[in-house]
């Protein structure tokens, strides 16, 4: 089974041939379903599987705006990091621009908490 997802292709390959309306739910379940979980170890193949491939060429990864829950690794997708080597200096940055919360413990993380300190404790 194959879904086109904005100009991209998102592959499952199943162990048994899928019926016509399995098909259709999936297709129907649009770019965000997950209906395909429910076959569980039936995909032998699934998407998540092409993903944590090697790439080669110019390859994007594109938010497609399902929603997913945000990770603490996203901040490696921001500008001072991505396509860039890793170094000591980077690991610290990490380190030391969260050590500034300790001084806030038992404060309510609200927008404009949030809003403070990405107004008055931008990156480096």
């Amino acid at each position: 089974y194959q879904r086109r997802v904005r100009g991209t292709i998102q592959i499952e390959c199943f162990q048994h041939g899928l019926t016509g309306a399995e098909i259709k739910e999936m297709n129907d379940g649009g770019v965000c379903s997950e209906v395909e979980l429910k076959y569980g170890r039936e995909r032998y193949l699934k998407w998540s599987d092409f993903l944590l491939e090697t790439r080669a060429g110019n390859v994007t990864e594109t938010d497609v705006g399902c929603g997913a829950e945000p990770s603490r690794w996203d901040i490696l997708f921001t500008t001072p990091f991505l396509n860039k080597p890793l170094t000591q200096k980077m690991i610290d940055s990490l380190r030391s621009g969260w050590d500034i919360l300790e001084d806030f413990v038992g404060a309510t993380v609200t927008e404009s908490f949030i809003r403070h300190f990405k107004f008055y404790h931008k990156e480096e």
